[in-house]
């Protein structure tokens, strides 16, 4: 069986998470966190992320090192910022307006502008998995791991990085290969 390198997307915060050696209170999720980092490392899997996410890290906080991380990872070829365009600009407005419609029938607010943009830009490059911490509904923020396989209508894994074995053996990302030669009869 052929397969593709997956296509994941990092949200800000896992971003922030790694470069600041957060502590997560869950191990599996710092550990998933440094398990794609060896996979985007080693290549075995490709990643993109918003042009926002530069401006969601304040560098100000980060140390010498941390800066370096992020400046080497942002330069791999398998990385890319994705600039917004007006076709993200569009779907980001549709989602949070999606959203904003329900707010009666659940008490949860609209998306923020910033996870908007974030979900359209993964919704728009057809990511394999999305991956953030962002899980909690309040009144005052709608997470988004709830949105797990169905934003606004939109199909799209969502999930924390939890630290397993395969971590993309769960990604359906392989398509079958031709068979070459069969066996004549």
């Amino acid at each position: 069986m052929a397969t593709k390198k997956p296509l994941i997307y990092w949200d800000s915060c896992i971003f922030i998470s790694w470069l600041m050696n957060e502590k997560r209170a869950n191990a599996e999720e710092s550990q998933g966190v440094e398990e794609i980092v060896k996979a985007v490392q080693k290549q075995t899997a490709n990643m993109i992320t918003s042009a926002l996410t530069q401006t969601e890290v304040l560098q100000c906080f980060l140390d010498d090192e941390a800066k370096n991380r992020l400046d080497a990872t942002m330069r791999r070829s398998n990385v890319e910022r994705i600039s917004t365009d007006q076709r993200i600009w569009m779907l980001a407005h549709n989602l949070r307006d999606f959203y904003q419609k329900k707010k009666e029938e659940t008490g949860l607010p609209t998306l923020s502008v910033p996870d908007a943009v974030h979900l359209a830009t993964a919704i728009n490059r057809n990511v394999d998995v999305f991956y953030t911490f962002d899980e909690r509904d309040d009144k005052s923020k709608r997470g988004i791991v709830p949105l797990n396989g169905d934003v606004a209508g939109h199909p799209l894994k969502i999930e924390k990085p939890f630290g397993q074995p395969n971590l993309f053996t769960a990604v359906n990302v392989g398509e079958e290969a031709e068979e070459e030669d069969q066996d004549d009869e």
